[in-house]
């Protein structure tokens, strides 16, 4: 099962209605708890599998870390949740043991990094600057630690 079909497989098994529709933003995440509709519409002008499964991840991230209504809070909170949503993005489609696999292969530039993970190399470096000021310069992962500037594993 590919990384694209495992984040659907996820809205069907939390009863999220996943839409293609042209838009002018790459998608949104709406719910209404009052009807229990929750919905992800992607944009059709996402042309790749990677960019589909990253926006996608990004708005599953807001169905399990936003508990409000972003279209109508002040920015501030638009803010914090929408990096909340990209933080959950990044630990799902960019995880330590992910990247520490792909140092094992052999994989050491991004583009190579990033086609390894099915996301796009924009998302692959934000997801790395996440991480770098969740852990600082290093996160242990098991047996490993991992550098992010720049970016390297090593056996600890």
């Amino acid at each position: 099962m590919t990384i694209y079909e495992r984040l659907e497989q996820t809205t069907h098994d939390n009863n999220i209605h996943l839409l293609t529709a042209p838009l002018l933003i790459n998608g949104y995440y709406y719910s209404n708890a009052e009807y229990n509709f929750n919905t992800i519409t992607l944009s059709a002008a996402l042309q790749t599998t990677c960019e589909r499964c990253v926006v996608l991840a990004e708005e599953l991230g807001h169905h399990f870390t936003t508990p409000i209504d972003l279209f109508s809070a002040p920015s501030t909170l638009q803010e914090r949740y929408e990096r909340r949503a990209l933080q959950w993005a990044a630990r799902e489609l960019v995880p330590l043991h992910k990247l520490i696999k792909a140092w094992h292969r052999g994989i050491r530039s991004a583009w190579e990094l990033a086609e390894y993970l099915d996301v796009t190399e924009a998302f692959l470096w934000r997801a790395l600057e996440l991480y770098r000021q969740q852990y600082g310069a290093v996160a242990r992962c098991g047996t490993h630690c991992v550098y992010f500037n720049p970016l390297e594993v090593r056996i600890s």
